[in-house]
């Protein structure tokens, strides 16, 4: 006691004690004030970015709300459009409980506005849409509406068209209550305030009728433009308000909502407090300890604060890994260890936001699934400190296959193992009974292989669910799985979430992508990412002075596989293909289905001086896979393609110019032979031009009746009189003059036009052929009217026409007989008999035309109701100079006699011809020998002049 009286007494240990006390009780107050107001600054910024989380969470998951019933609108409108002779325009389609189960009820309405429906005891009107809303459901997009109060509760509206092509037939949409999103706000553990407002921060929603006059009052302090949070007084508590907004007019033709919410400001401050407790009867214990020791033991003292000061300083600078060491045995070491723990916590925090801050940045700015796992992988040791961390990403398609990311070494490097899952493990997995999974098994019994540093340890499960569907799940091997805290747990949870989202976002991603640029029948490269691959291989090839090939690819006579074998056949002969061509090209050449029945090969980077053999190999395989037969249960197909080739650049300098080039060069292919490839040449150009050219004059020539008849007689051999005559068209051109039928008939036959132009063929002669008739009433007369491929297709349509004609015109059906091509009759043989038989029955007589160029089937010829063969003018005028050719028309002659039937000789020009088929036995001829070509005119002059004579 004396020597603490004589410490005390003393002036300079007096001056020391409070030098002392003030050194060291103001660094530990000055500790205390810094790290009290960096605390508060840091847990205010904490608490804004939770707000701000919690609010984005909520508007994610109404947007995931969203997104699920509008696929279920398009599931229905596909069912719907099965089903479209049941749907009318303006009318209710029947609901059926599982729909009203799944949306809670739908309608279908044209675009009329302010047209009600009842349905149950509530009348819904259908908000007026926009012109923006009317082009967006056009486009197969949804729009969201806001629809007037049914029984004072607000509501909104999902549309969707039936079929985005026809608006007509009306749009599928859902009343969705309101109500809905207070329940999405009890699954996100939203704050005591919860609303969702218009851009204008008008609500739409409140958990609480007083909420909305204070979400009002935030329209001039939160920020539309960038997220924010700020304090208000509420029910008398400072509450921190923050928003997320969701932009529906990217998704929707619709206003964007903004989610907001809040929390009171001491909502997470309980940790502060017992902080401050903890703390300030620590600095004056500790201030009153040091007051009663000596100047050594002062100044070791002095050593624990410099520390402590040292290491405030490293985490404001954020190094939340640096700790205090001290062993000192009282108060300091106690601080130095509380100090420790609270920096840990905040370090953890401070890592996790950060892992989730770079998660959610790999959802906004990448669609590789691979490169947002090696994200995760590399974040997870911030979060949880495992020896072995690993994603496993199930394939989405084989449940028992997945992809097993796994990050070791000291290099932390990734790497990828292809492996099997065990099917008890699935079943486990998909039942969790905790929040983590726990499975104490060697990892052999999850899956292998397994890889060889983790076999001996435990593998601890947490799964990763998007859309409740199990995509992966993180896998950590380690010696124990039960020494993971409970906080670390939620972590991971916390981290499996939005990873699933990002995961999910881009799966979501690479669907739409497949669904834009390949052909869901064969699975394919599309039109749109043909263009896109033409363009990035024509400008490379430009930097590399290379070439590329483009090769045009057309089934031939694919029509009939579908119309003899139905299409189902078609699309699996197009499958099929499909497989074969993508088997035949380069590694670096790509496949595409362009049209129906239609291919395109792209063959880049090709050098100048091997073009031509490599395009020829690529063929050659082509053709060599296409030699066996497409078999299946029920036909038999043998497959044929006719190839277009171009070349860039020698051919066009740009990609539409390009496909154009092999476009036309398949085209002369198919003209020349089926099967057969074809490279482009500019001729080929000149006469696509051509042809373009015809082709729109040819309308123009229907619309002004440029069209007119010429007539070969057809003449009774034994007395030079005429029996009947041949219908055929010319084109008087107002400045070409007349055109064969030889230039625009195939012409027309391509573009369609020969149906009209047939038609008007047969109206007119049934008319000329009435006149005819009428001024040589004693006689027989027949006019021959040339039925092509195309009219003959239209089956009853064709026949409907013959009769409207011949009604028309007031000719008896006896005066007119058409010809059919032998290669026409054979398309379909059960089809044609049926169609002969129909035009028989009116009267009309079938003259098999060109008899001897085609199948001449003795077979089919009998089954064949027809009345005339006419032998074609190749045999007639070489039978003086081939004796084949004779004896061809000898035995063309006997079978039309043997069948009953009427034979006709065309192009006989010489008076041996006439005397040969006079021996042969056949009367009827036809060709230059009796008469040129004659106009209407002359024909009825020299039908009256017969006439007049047999009279005489």
């Amino acid at each position: 006691m004396e020597l603490k009286r004589h410490y005390f007494q003393s002036r300079v240990a007096r001056r020391f004690s409070l030098s002392f006390m003030l050194s060291a009780l103001l660094p530990l107050a000055i500790f205390f004030l810094l790290s009290s107001f960096y605390v508060v600054d840091l847990l205010d910024s904490i608490d804004s970015k939770r707000i701000e989380e919690t609010s984005k969470g909520t508007g994610m998951a109404i947007t995931r709300h969203l997104r699920l019933l509008e696929e279920e609108l398009k599931l229905f409108s596909n069912s719907l459009l099965e089903k479209r002779d049941n749907v009318h325009n303006g009318n209710l389609i029947p609901v059926t409980d599982e729909l009203i189960t799944t949306v809670g009820a739908i309608f279908s309405t044209n675009l009329v506005p302010s047209k009600y429906y009842r349905y149950g005891t509530t009348d819904i009107e259908l908000p007026r849409l926009t012109l923006e809303q009317q082009h967006s459901l056009a486009k197969g997009r949804s729009t969201i509406l806001f629809g007037h109060p049914v029984e004072q509760r607000p509501y909104f509206f999902i549309l969707r068209a039936i079929d985005p092509e026809r608006l007509n037939l009306g749009l599928i949409w859902a009343i969705i209550d309101i109500e809905i999103i207070r329940t999405i706000g009890e699954e996100q553990a939203v704050g005591p305030v919860f609303c969702v407002a218009d851009e204008s921060l008008n609500p739409l929603f409140c958990s609480s009728q007083e909420q909305r006059s204070l979400i009002s009052s935030l329209s001039n302090d939160l920020s539309i433009d960038n997220r924010s949070t700020v304090s208000r007084n509420y029910i008398g508590e400072e509450f921190l308000i923050g928003y997320w907004k969701l932009f529906l007019p990217s998704l929707y033709e619709s206003d964007p909502w903004i989610v907001v919410v809040g929390y009171p400001r001491d909502y997470w401050r309980e940790g502060v407090v017992g902080f401050l407790y903890l703390v300030i009867p620590v600095v004056i214990l500790a201030g009153l300890l040091v007051a009663i020791f000596t100047m050594r033991q002062v100044r070791s003292r002095l050593a624990p604060l410099d520390i402590l000061r040292d290491a405030t300083g490293k985490i404001s600078a954020g190094a939340f890994d640096r700790r205090v060491q001290l062993s000192s045995g009282d108060e300091f070491e106690e601080l130095a260890n509380d100090f420790n723990h609270m920096t840990e916590r905040l370090g953890a925090q401070f890592n996790n936001l950060n892992a989730l801050i770079e998660l959610d940045k790999a959802i906004l700015s990448s669609l590789d699934i691979n490169l947002i796992i090696e994200t995760v992988l590399h974040r997870l040791n911030d979060i949880a400190h495992f020896s072995s961390p690993g994603f496993l990403l199930i394939e989405r398609f084989r449940k028992n296959k997945g992809t097993l990311f796994h990050l070791h070494g000291k290099e932390s490097l990734i790497e990828e193992t292809s492996i099997n899952l065990n099917d008890e493990f699935i079943e486990k997995i998909n039942k969790p009974t905790n929040p983590m999974n726990w499975f104490e098994e060697n990892p052999n019994f999850l899956f292998s292989p397994c890889p060889p540093d983790t076999a001996n340890n435990h593998a601890c499960i947490v799964p990763v669910l998007t859309q409740q569907r199990l995509t992966g799940f993180f896998i950590f091997f380690n010696e124990s799985c039960s020494s993971t805290s409970q906080e670390t747990s939620a972590r991971l949870l916390e981290y499996a979430n939005h990873v699933a989202i990002a995961i999910g976002n881009a799966q979501w991603e690479e669907d739409l992508y497949h669904q834009a640029h390949y052909d869901p029948l064969t699975e394919l490269p599309n039109r749109a990412l043909l263009y896109d691959r033409l363009d990035q291989a024509t400008r490379l090839a430009r930097r590399n002075n290379n070439h590329v090939a483009v090769c045009f690819l057309d089934i031939d006579l694919f029509k009939n596989v579908n119309d003899s074998f139905g299409h189902n056949a078609g699309d699996l002969y197009l499958i099929e293909l499909g497989k074969r061509l993508s088997s035949s090209i380069r590694q670096t050449d790509t496949i595409v289905r362009f049209a129906g029945d239609e291919f395109v090969i792209l063959m880049p980077e090709i050098p100048p001086h091997k073009t031509v053999p490599s395009v020829l190999s690529v063929v050659e395989k082509i053709q060599n896979a296409l030699k066996a037969d497409f078999v299946t249960s029920n036909f038999s197909i043998t497959p044929s393609l006719s190839i277009g080739i171009a070349i860039f650049p020698k051919d066009a300098e740009d990609t539409d110019s390009l496909l154009k080039c092999a476009d036309t060069a398949m085209y002369h292919a198919k003209e020349n032979k089926r099967g057969e490839y074809q490279f482009y040449s500019h001729e080929m150009n000149r006469v696509m031009i051509e042809r373009l050219i015809i082709g729109q004059e040819l309308q123009i020539a229907i619309r002004d009746d440029q069209f007119y008849l010429t007539f070969q007689p057809q003449v009774d051999a034994l007395n030079g009189k005429i029996t009947g005559a041949e219908a055929l068209i010319r084109w008087r051109h107002p400045e070409k003059g007349i055109i064969s039928p030889e230039e625009f008939i195939p012409i027309a036959e391509d573009s369609g036009l020969i149906n009209e132009i047939g038609d008007w063929v047969i109206n007119r002669a049934c008319i000329v052929t009435k006149q005819m008739i009428d001024e040589n009433k004693s006689r027989p007369f027949r006019m021959s009217i040339n039925i092509s491929a195309k009219q003959f297709e239209q089956g009853y349509a064709l026949i409907q026409k013959l009769n409207n004609a011949i009604k028309q015109s007031g000719l008896d059906h006896k005066h007119i007989e058409i010809e059919v091509t032998e290669s026409i009759l054979m398309k379909d043989l059960t089809k044609t008999i049926e169609i002969l038989n129909n035009i028989r029955k009116t009267g009309v007589t079938v003259a098999v035309d060109d008899f001897g160029t085609g199948y001449s089937s003795l077979n089919y010829l009998r089954k064949l109701p027809i009345d005339a063969l006419k032998i074609d003018k190749s045999f007639t005028q070489e039978m003086q100079t081939h004796s084949t050719s004779a004896a061809i028309v000898s035995m063309i002659i006997q079978i039309a006699h043997l069948l009953k039937l009427r034979v006709i000789a065309e192009g006989v020009e010489t008076n041996h011809q006439r005397n040969a088929l006079l021996e042969e036995g056949c009367t009827h001829h036809q060709g230059y020998y009796y008469g040129k070509l004659m106009n209407l005119a002359n024909l009825r002059k020299v039908l009256t002049e017969e006439s007049d004579t047999s009279s005489n």
